[in-house]
């Protein structure tokens, strides 16, 4: 599911023996449950990053798509977006030969900010200038459209990236917005 260069930041975290070991709720955290900000404070507390734990759900090759969502999202809403048929189906990414397949059907690599960006980075603008690269190189952008998305800023400055690439944005639900006519 989540792919795209790791930096070497996450060799660096310690060890853990459960995962997500700090949510009160739960024994054990369902991954349907976990968010982006769930998974931030997990490694900023010193935990193990993912990529130590499921590490063949990452890998160091570049990624094919780049995803954009709300941090809100649960990893399954995510799941379900990137295993869209408008995504699998998307001609982009099965003309390319470097693309994986799983039943016939796309399967690539994607670039998921909160798993790549380095979390516990001193210097953030770095980590956003490399994020920017990957916005505007990846073959596609997926989009996790809601109806509070384009109220996001950091969702409004990839979209924008994308654009001025002049590359595609697949958008995969709705935006919530509603237009009646545009005056130019």
């Amino acid at each position: 599911m989540v792919s795209g260069s790791l930096g070497k930041w996450y060799l660096e975290v310690p060890n853990s023996n459960q995962v997500f070991k700090n949510h009160p709720k739960k024994f054990r955290l369902e991954v349907g449950d976990v968010t982006s900000h769930l998974l931030r404070e997990y490694v900023l507390q010193g935990n193990n990053h993912p990529a130590k734990d499921y590490p063949d759900l990452f890998s160091k090759e570049f990624p094919q798509a780049v995803l954009t969502y709300e941090w809100k999202s649960s990893m399954s809403d995510v799941s379900k977006v990137l295993n869209d048929e408008k995504v699998v189906n998307h001609p982009t990414l099965l003309q390319d030969q470097n693309v994986r397949r799983r039943n016939g059907k796309a399967n690539p690599r994607v670039w998921v900010d909160v798993l790549f960006i380095d979390q516990l980075a001193k210097n953030i603008p770095v980590e956003l200038g490399v994020a920017q690269e990957y916005y505007i190189l990846c073959l596609l952008h997926i989009v996790a459209g809601s109806d509070s998305l384009m109220h996001r800023g950091w969702c409004l400055w990839e979209l924008g990236l994308r654009a001025h690439a002049n590359k595609e944005s697949l958008i995969i639900g709705t935006l919530g917005l509603q237009v009646s006519s545009w005056k130019f």
